[in-house]
């Protein structure tokens, strides 16, 4: 008998997965019903706590669904510093290390409403959820209602496994000595199964094998499509949105998907990308700018004259160091000359410029980060499971890094607007395999007719 794990990645990126997985339980009608064990951290682990308490209480799995994308929704805006003088006390308190950037009351609220007050004990699927501990020995936790007695945390409230789980450090304070699931791994598909395997026998009376373990991986992978890193660091610069489309204002009007959606019918999309990617890169300087000495805050205004001597120093060389980086190396001639000639491995010697400040991709080692977390925790699970492990992350124009930005600088319409575009484009068989979704719709259906939807 199968043993159906669903893991959840963290990050902004949850917002597609969400919506691909009501792609697939359209199509697969009781996908959602028939798993076991709900995996996750981060945004992702309040997901799966979330999906978990609905389970139990009887929900519908596409009300479940539905209802899980205006909670994300509820989710960013707790992280989104606010507007006003509490946004520069924000910022200044990421950049002087006052304090974390923001607080976790609203936070709390916001899982008190959506969670209840229940605990993981009182939840009907198997859960597991990805912390670890801020010091010595720097233990990771997994919260989880089953399994061996150093993993049974049976008592915690779902409120509280959410609070540690989201933690995120500089961003919001540590919670009861816990920091955000993606310190350990943002992808705990590999610990859920682990706890799984380590576990006594389930509520059905089923231990789970190697041999009987099924995994779907919710991710949000970059470069897994053609419409994905477009740009990357050490090409040339970008280019600028159309000021035409951009008098117009953003976003633009969806696109049709259909089976003759072209590159070009997604012209307006890629623009409104660039758009994105150039206000969020710009809004890291307004909010330096913005410290001054007429705010009410005493406190902002102090470390606004700490932060302005720094920039005073080095505004120059910040000014010149923060334009598009042009290299004029080629990669793939390089690359092509080392294999025919066999010459070393050219070295890439990159600094901050690019791995944060090239406007095209900016901050793309949150890129490299996250996505190298996903994929290493598909590759881990794999080595077990084989093909019973599949990773669905379809990505667009919408990179996670900026999607990360988006949230930080209020832009987080640009986040649904884009996990609408990509979920629909990888979900039409025509347009998934045009734009090389890896892997597309075609394979996805056939992976779930096989592995999650049988009877084993």
């Amino acid at each position: 008998m199968s043993y159906r794990i669903l893991a959840f990645d963290g990050g902004p990126h949850i917002a597609t997965g969400l919506r691909v997985l009501i792609q697939i339980e359209t199509a697969k009608p009781g996908f959602l019903e028939r798993t076991d064990h709900f995996v996750g951290g981060s945004s992702g682990g309040i997901t799966a706590l979330y999906i978990a308490r609905r389970l139990t209480d009887g929900d519908a799995a596409l009300d479940i669904l539905r209802d899980a994308i205006p909670m994300t929704e509820k989710l960013y805006d707790c992280f989104a510093p606010v507007d006003g003088d509490a946004l520069a006390d924000s910022f200044a308190n990421l950049l002087v290390g006052a304090s974390a950037m923001i607080g976790n009351r609203d936070l709390r609220q916001m899982l008190v409403e959506e969670l209840g007050g229940g605990h993981l004990s009182d939840l009907s699927r198997r859960v597991s959820i990805v912390s670890t501990a801020k010091a010595e020995p720097y233990l990771p936790a997994l919260w989880s209602n089953f399994g061996p007695q150093h993993l049974q945390r049976h008592d915690v409230t779902l409120v509280e496994a959410g609070m540690h789980t989201s933690a995120f450090p500089f961003w919001v304070p540590v919670r009861g000595g816990q920091l955000d699931g993606c310190m350990w791994t943002n992808a705990g598909g590999t610990a859920g199964l682990s706890a799984a395997i380590a576990a006594a026998p389930d509520a059905k009376g089923r231990s789970v094998l190697l041999e009987t373990a099924v995994m779907l991986q919710i991710g949000g992978n970059d470069g897994l499509s053609d419409l994905s890193n477009r740009y990357l660091p050490g090409q040339p610069s970008p280019p600028e949105p159309d000021r035409a489309l951009v008098e117009l204002g953003f976003p633009p009007t969806p696109p049709t998907i259909d089976d003759n959606t072209s590159e070009a019918d997604l012209n307006g999309a890629e623009q409104y990308a660039l758009h994105v990617y150039g206000e969020v890169f710009a809004s890291t300087m307004d909010r330096v700018a913005s410290f001054g000495p007429d705010d009410d805050s005493g406190r902002v205004s102090r470390a606004a004259e700490r932060v302005a001597g720094v920039v005073k120093k080095v505004e120059g060389r910040v000014k010149t160091l923060l334009k598009p980086m042009e290299r004029k190396a080629n990669q793939e001639a390089l690359e092509r000359k080392r294999k025919t000639d066999g010459a070393e491995p050219h070295n890439e010697s990159w600094g901050w410029s690019e791995w944060l400040g090239y406007s095209g991709n900016p901050a793309f080692i949150l890129q490299q980060w996250l996505t190298s977390l996903g994929r290493g925790s598909e590759l881990s699970s794999r080595n077990f499971l084989g093909d019973r492990v599949l990773r669905v992350g379809p990505v667009t124009f919408l990179g996670t890094n900026v999607a990360l930005l988006c949230v930080a600088f209020g832009h987080c319409d640009a986040i649904y607007w884009f996990a609408d575009l990509s979920a629909q484009l990888w979900a039409n068989p025509t347009t998934s395999k045009r734009f090389s979704f890896t892997p597309g719709w075609d394979e996805t259906q056939t992976w779930a007719a096989a592995n999650w939807m049988n009877e084993g």
